[in-house]
């Protein structure tokens, strides 16, 4: 099955109208060049049980998107009361073989749907700069969330310390978000409480 746009996975009887599930649990993602991405059916499998290891200790779920890019990142949606969480390849590329580190992402966004952050970002009015305060503070909120969350549904939190350290190296923060570095302070805290 060759799908143009984006991968969906879903577990959710109550979305699963809605979100297509191959046969085999995995699939080819195209990117915009028309470039064929395989996704191996085991980190399909790994991040989708992380997913629902995460919704069933968070009792909240989404429907997961997988977007051809190779960028390492992820990001939840919320669109008329329908959840998604969009996965970028680059995470399964690069995180693909740490089911920790996946179920640290999915906790993290799943977060963000929890506390209604992205309804939140989109109702503010507010100057650029209390905005990129607001958005900051929301990432250490989702942060503080999905480290009881982890421990909840039995994996290893400091899963979270490792990806942001990874980042701290690897890629460059927005203007948005944290610092990596302050992120794994963060959760370093939260950890040795």
């Amino acid at each position: 099955m060759r799908l143009l746009a984006a991968l969906l996975l879903c577990s959710s009887t109550a979305l699963a109208q809605t979100c297509l599930v191959p046969e085999n649990a995995s699939g080819a993602l195209a990117d915009k060049s028309g470039k064929v991405i395989t996704v191996p059916a085991w980190q399909l499998r790994t991040l989708v049980t992380a997913k629902e290891r995460i919704s069933k200790v968070a009792g909240v779920d989404a429907c997961l998107l997988m977007s051809p890019s190779d960028v390492v990142g992820a990001v939840a949606n919320e669109t008329g009361g329908r959840y998604t969480i969009m996965v970028a390849v680059g995470v399964l590329s690069t995180f693909g073989d740490s089911p920790d580190v996946m179920a640290a992402i999915m906790a993290h966004e799943l977060a963000h749907i929890a506390k209604r952050h992205v309804a939140a970002r989109e109702s503010a009015r507010m100057t650029a700069m209390a905005y990129e305060a607001f958005i900051r503070d929301q990432e250490l909120e989702a942060d503080t969330i999905s480290i009881e969350w982890l421990r909840r549904a039995g994996y290893d939190p400091r899963a979270a310390v490792r990806l942001h350290a990874w980042a701290e190296v690897n890629q460059k923060g927005g203007v948005t978000h944290p610092t990596s570095k302050e992120r794994v302070a963060n959760l370093e805290r939260l950890l040795a409480e």
